[in-house]
């Protein structure tokens, strides 16, 4: 298996629940579904270590977008 096959079996930060994270190749990841702009993907690093589940992505999104 090469480095760009790896999937990491992750805890998401925010609500703790698991999720398959592939850091090593972003572009397949889950998370890339999830479009954010700049300013969002700023709002959550802030927040946030770590990766964080699409649910989570989404609720984070929302909760930025409606203090806009």
């Amino acid at each position: 298996m090469s480095i760009t096959e790896i999937k990491n079996n992750a805890t998401c930060q925010r609500c703790q629940q698991s999720f398959v994270c592939n850091p090593s190749n972003i572009a397949q990841c889950n998370c890339s579904k999830i479009e954010l702009s700049f300013e969002e993907t700023q709002y959550i690093a802030k927040q946030y270590s770590n990766c964080v589940c699409n649910t989570c992505l989404l609720h984070l999104k929302d909760e930025f977008l409606k203090q806009q």
